[in-house]
């Protein structure tokens, strides 16, 4: 489809530029069907929004990285990364990180026996290997473990490297400490991270940030560590040795669960002892698990740390329970610890196996839009791919992804929504505001080129006439296009602007839709 093209000055060369507008229409089931078009006739209260951009508010820098992806050493197997082009993909999707080994599997890892199953340990005793503790063969990749030193279908660190390198995203890698602990072995684990980091060194890999294992409270861990006791004082024993040698990497840490994060006391015992070589919190949050639904979400703003397990009332918000971590940092002296989420993504329920592409986007998209605003340097949706046995995991959690996760792997709506995100990475985010609560607005400029991006989503069932001001700055000439996905779930139209002028644009935005919008503008003198 060709742009549209407006002039309101065709003495100036600065101009007002709203691309790429994707608006995902939720397909609902019947029963929302008729409220919703109910409501989109009948209700016009409330509809016109106002939303202010202010470029001088400069807040934080939003990380070139920002966006990233699980791999799974297992699941991301060769010909499928060959087969079906998945680098590609990343690019499309804007990725700008990937985390490696995965997640759960990091425990069990050593990264010179790439060709055993996930949730194998080689250190374990030779007469269980080839049955995943309480899981058995449970990934489709299942390998005899006769053929795990000849295994090469897995992806390898080397390929994972090369990937990397090939997309110019910043990889994350994961030391196994699980093994150590677990076998009593953890001279050897840290010499096994050491070998590891001297091989990047040699081959000439920069490899900058290094996760100490994963979820190391998780109760079906391949070790459960103590926290407090044994996860603090060995991250510090690994930390050391580590940065003796390579001073000039990050550390990043996994100490507690999504609801531990409401107990700062315990954290601060953590601190107490690792804090000197921490670089980076990892928070792990998948959205209300066993509880989300489309209804849900609507009502949801913002999103809060309720789920199946949380009892406790008062739920709070990402934002309220990034600073909750960040306060607890400061009462230690540590001021310089950032916060990463490199594990997130809806919960599965009932409802998630049910909801559309269009309406896991916009989830995923308001989900971005508070992890931005909290100012996390990193995040890493999980997964890329999953797929696990179904007669020995039959509850086959779904986790979207930005790829389906069967052949051909084509991209979802959720990697569009990204592709929008992207756009705003390597930029400072500035003030925006909308004065109404269910039309949430997130926003960046790029003083360089003086464009303003700026993302929009619409909670809202019907359509809505938006008035955008950027204040200080003015608006003289614009472009709008569309990029229709050819989806029965969800549709792209362009947004023409109902109204210009050097002072605003006005734009219609489509019931349950997320935009983006480019402005170029110059500042008044």
């Amino acid at each position: 489809m060709m742009p549209k093209r407006r002039h309101l000055h065709t003495s100036t060369t600065m101009r007002v530029t709203i691309a790429l507008a994707i608006l995902f229409a939720v397909s609902l089931v019947s029963a929302h069907s008729e409220d919703t078009v109910a409501e989109s006739i009948y209700d016009s209260a409330g509809r016109n929004v106002t939303i202010n951009l202010d470029p001088n508010q400069h807040l934080n820098v939003i990380p070139t990285h920002f966006l990233g992806i699980n791999s799974s050493y297992f699941n991301d197997t060769d010909e499928i990364w060959k087969e079906f082009d998945i680098p590609a993909k990343l690019k499309h999707a804007g990725i700008g990180a990937m985390r490696f080994p995965g997640g759960e599997e990091t425990s069990y890892y050593h990264w010179r026996h790439p060709g055993v199953n996930g949730y194998e340990d080689i250190w374990d005793d030779p007469e269980i290997h080839g049955s995943a503790v309480d899981r058995g063969p449970f990934q489709v990749t299942w390998v005899d473990p006769a053929k795990w030193d000849t295994n090469k279908n897995f992806l390898e660190f080397d390929e994972f490297i090369a990937h990397c390198e090939e997309l110019d995203i910043e990889p994350i890698v994961g030391i196994n400490m699980s093994s150590a602990r677990k076998h009593n072995r953890i001279e050897d684990g840290i010499e096994e991270a050491l070998q590891w980091l001297r091989y990047c060194k040699d081959k000439g890999y920069t490899v900058k940030y290094w996760y100490l294992d994963n979820e190391p409270w998780h109760d079906n861990a391949n070790y459960t560590f103590d926290i407090v006791k044994e996860y603090g004082p060995d991250v510090l024993r690994y930390g050391r040795a580590l940065k003796k040698e390579f001073p000039e990497i990050k550390l990043i840490v996994n100490p507690l669960s999504w609801g531990s994060t409401r107990y700062p006391d315990y954290l601060k015992q953590f601190l107490a002892t690792a804090g000197p070589v921490i670089d980076y919190i990892d928070l792990h949050y998948y959205w209300a698990w066993g509880i989300n639904s489309w209804e849900y979400w609507v009502e949801s703003t913002p999103l809060t740390d309720r789920d199946k397990w949380t009892k406790e009332p008062g739920h709070k918000s990402i934002g309220e329970i990034c600073e909750i971590v960040r306060t607890a940092c400061r009462d230690l002296g540590l001021n310089d610890v950032g916060i990463m989420f490199l594990e997130w993504n809806i919960g599965p329920s009932p409802e998630t196996a049910i909801l559309s592409e269009s309406a896991l986007a916009l989830i995923h998209s308001q989900y971005l839009m508070e992890l931005m605003n909290a100012e996390v340097e990193m995040t890493c949706l999980w997964p890329l791919l999953w797929r696990s046995n179904r007669d020995v995991w039959p509850e086959q959690d779904r986790f979207p992804s930005i790829i389906r996760q069967s052949a051909p792997y084509s991209l979802t709506a959720t990697a569009e929504a990204f592709a929008f995100f992207a756009n705003l990475t390597g930029h400072q985010r500035i003030g925006a505001q909308s004065n109404r609560g269910e039309v949430l607005v997130l926003s960046t400029f790029d003083s360089e080129a003086e464009n303003v991006h700026t993302i929009v989503l619409n909670k809202r069932a019907y359509r809505q006439r938006v008035t955008v001001h950027a204040e200080g700055h003015t608006i003289s000439y614009v472009d709008t296009s569309s990029l229709d996905l050819v989806n029965p779930l969800r549709y792209a139209v362009d947004i023409e602007p109902a109204d210009q002028s050097e002072e605003f644009v006005e734009i219609y935005l489509e019931p349950y839709s997320i935009s983006y919008i480019r402005l170029s503008t110059q500042a008044d003198e």
